[in-house]
């Protein structure tokens, strides 16, 4: 056993360089002869406190702040040899004595300043600096036992306790995320000193004479940046969206010409925030994009953007493996259009567990027989043809709606890719029958011109319709947590509640408010309102049936399923009720969807015994500007003679196509199954008919007569079929 790396370096750049600034926070400063004898006197009283207990507790507490002190009080627990716990002083005090009771109820804690003493009142404390100069040389310690507890920001849940090992400590001094931070170097600390990425940084004063610069306040990001500025910071962590703020509200012209080296930490940075970022940084600067976690080794993954690198859209990847021996890529499953999807799992420098959780630490660690540990780490990628790794999520974001797994990252990518959007994030939404469906969230900004249609729209051809949020809602600023996170456990607990264009207005009568109370009983919405679009705001076609029962329980009467289709409102249904209440015997067979769109109509078939509801996902995928006209079969919702032949149906068919193809020369369609056989029979008619319009056809699995050959293209992957079915609705003739 050997003391920490970080202890021993600490003392020999006292050594080295003892009158040289180790930290500052703009205020006041502290030498590194200064900063080595106030760690090694209170290594010395922690030490000895620790000797003399008779109690046995996991760590010594530490309730830490933003000031020089908490630096101080860091380095000293790890030259005692003795295990630490951060904890943040800003905490309620039921929060701090659930924290200290989850540690073994210590009968001590380390204070930073004198009053910190308050909240820990029940217990003795150590004052950091209350003792005269007597310092403790640094002791040796295991680098495969507990030296730190680091509780994480808590924003799904109650914090976990994640225990990390001397050895891994260690690591942080020569890994990627301090790599050329030496000498001259001036290094910030921008995340709670209770955090794994701020006490990444405090250990930099280790490094051999580089100044570590602690703001003593994170609110304005303005503020921020101008010490920055005065200080000559040359390494700046920061988390994205805190740095894009106070970059857009920066000076013009203004440059932090001494940053060389910019660190997003905290959440994805997306490349609609890097020319916000390039705007004040000098033209040699880089911004480095890091992978880590608190269970494992820093810098795992990262990719240099430096001043030439091309703009992409949505979040920038990941990058590439900078300790290929301390990384491993865990298949999942196969992505829709990116390939393979896999885990990412750390390997051999990983944490020792979880505090009091030892069910989650058999869930997230384990052992290769031939002794290699490894964590894994929940957050899914897929690599392109360059071997770049670009993040797909989280395992845990994952739900299943519908039966269909949706990951809430590619409608996040769409949004916060769509003008007018200054942040968003889409989280999963469990309602109170337990059906679940994606919420999106979105922060406009000041210039912002977007509707609550166009969204939706933009998301619906972007998106297939499982991974399509309903409802989006709009917020004044997104919930973050204190470390500047999106705070997604508050969003999963909010009350859905649409964005709207229009006023909400009252049911006019008894039967639309009956219908409006149906429809947000299935739709589990609080917030539902006569001119709501059902679909936009999650009724799918499992949730149809569901409202359909409802409906007939209110005693106003029913409707066949694809009605919901064609009148896609409570105050829609509410009027087709009143109609059928007047002719009960009015039912059509014809169903359009989007009957306001502008371009030609397609006609489509369903197959046997099939309704309009199948060629939904169709139409929704093909956007509010395409009509699409369902014929159904005849008898298949109310008493009716059937079509006893292709011909017959076909001529039907053929009835509803041809005054389109009259009308605008043109026509497209579509049969599915058997009715592709229908479709074709139809479209013969109609050229027979109208001989100048442009006629195609397109058959979707139908079966060649009396085989079980299909006449559609065999072998074609889902992303072409997607790319097909965009290409007809701008252009429906190129698809024949």
């Amino acid at each position: 056993m050997q003391p920490s790396a970080v202890a021993m370096g600490l003392a020999a750049a006292a050594a080295r360089h003892p009158d040289a600034e180790a930290a500052s926070d703009g205020a006041r400063s502290m030498s590194f002869a200064e900063l080595d004898a106030l760690a090694g006197t209170l290594a010395r009283e922690v030490r000895e406190r620790v000797d003399a207990a008779r109690a046995t507790f996991v760590a010594v507490p530490v309730l830490v702040g933003r000031d020089l002190e908490s630096i101080v009080a860091l380095h000293a627990l790890l030259r005692a040899g003795v295990p630490a716990a951060p904890i943040d002083a800003r905490l309620p005090a039921p929060v701090i004595d659930d924290t200290l009771a989850r540690l073994g109820s210590p009968p001590w804690a380390v204070v930073t300043r004198a009053e910190h003493e308050a909240l820990v009142s029940d217990r003795g404390v150590v004052v950091v600096g209350g003792r005269d100069a007597d310092p403790l040389p640094p002791q040796s310690m295991d680098p495969d036992a507990l030296a730190l507890v680091v509780f994480t920001s808590g924003s799904t849940g109650r914090p976990k306790g994640v225990l990390l090992s001397g050895g891994l400590l260690d690591e942080i001094l020569e890994g990627p995320v301090l790599a050329g931070i030496g000498p001259g170097a001036r290094c910030a600390v921008t995340s709670p000193l209770h955090w794994r990425a701020g006490i990444n940084r405090a250990f930099v004063p280790s490094r051999g004479g580089a100044l570590l610069v602690v703001p003593d306040d994170l609110a304005d990001p303005v503020d921020v940046l101008a010490l920055v500025d005065r200080a000559g910071v040359t390494h700046l962590p920061a988390v994205p969206a805190h740095l894009a703020l106070g970059a857009s509200r920066w000076p013009p012209g203004r440059t932090l010409e001494t940053v060389r080296v910019v660190r997003p930490f905290g959440e994805p940075l997306h490349w609609e925030q890097v020319p916000v970022l390039r705007r004040v940084l000098a033209p040699d600067a880089v911004i480095v994009c890091s992978y880590g976690a608190t269970e494992a080794s820093a810098g795992l993954i990262e990719l240099v953007v430096d001043a030439g690198t091309p703009l992409g859209q949505g979040p920038v990847p990941l990058g590439y493996p900078t300790r290929p021996d301390r990384l491993r890529l865990g298949f999942v499953g196969d992505g829709d259009e990116d390939g393979e999807v896999h885990e990412v799992v750390a390997i051999r420098t990983v944490a020792i567990g979880y505090l009091d959780d030892p069910a989650l630490t058999r869930t997230r660690f384990g052992t290769d027989p031939d002794g290699t540990r490894w964590w894994r780490s929940g957050d899914l990628v897929w690599r392109d043809a360059d071997g770049c790794l670009h993040h797909r999520g989280r395992m845990d974001d994952m739900v299943k709606i519908r039966g269909r797994l949706a990951e809430p990252a590619e409608p996040e990518r769409v949004l916060r890719g769509l003008d007018g959007v200054a942040d968003a994030a889409v989280v999963p939404h469990i309602d109170a029958r337990g059906n679940a469906r994606l919420v999106g969230h979105v922060e406009l900004t000041s210039a912002a011109t977007l509707s609550a249609s166009g969204v939706r729209a933009a998301l619906a051809a972007a998106l297939p319709p499982h991974l399509v949020p309903g409802p989006v809602m709009v917020h004044e600023r997104l919930p973050r947590t204190s470390t500047g996170k999106v705070d997604r456990a508050r969003l999963r607990a909010a009350r859905p509640a649409p964005w709207r264009d229009v006023p909400v207005r009252r049911p006019r009568d008894d039967l639309e408010a009956s219908v409006t109370a149906a429809c947000a009983e299935v739709l589990a919405l609080d917030d539902l309102a006569p001119d709501d679009d059902l679909w936009e705001l999650g009724l799918d076609s499992l949730a149809a049936v569901e409202l359909l029962a409802a409906l007939g329980d209110t005693g106003w009467g029913t409707l066949a399923p694809a009605a919901l289709l064609e009148y896609t409102t409570p105050a829609a249904i509410a009027g087709v009720l009143r109609d059928r209440a007047r002719d009960p015997r009015r039912q059509s067979e014809v169903v359009v969807v989007h009957a306001e769109g502008g371009r030609p109509p397609i006609v489509a078939v369903p197959g046997a015994g099939a309704t309009a509801f199948s060629y939904y996902p169709l139409a929704r995928a093909l956007g509010p500007d395409q009509p699409v006209i369902v014929v159904e079969a005849h008898g298949l919702h109310t008493a009716g003679r059937p079509d006893r032949t292709i011909e017959a149906m076909a001529a039907r068919v053929a009835a509803v196509a041809g005054g389109h193809a009259d009308r605008h020369n043109s026509l497209v369609v579509v049969g599915h199954s058997s009715g592709g056989l229908v479709a074709y029979e139809a479209a013969r008619l109609v050229r027979q008919r109208h001989p100048g319009a442009a006629l195609g056809v397109v058959m979707l699995d139908t079966p060649y007569p009396g085989t079980s050959r299909t006449v559609s293209r065999a072998g074609a992957s889902r992303p072409d079929t997607r790319r097909r079915i965009r290409r007809l609705a701008s252009d429906p003739l190129a698809f024949v």
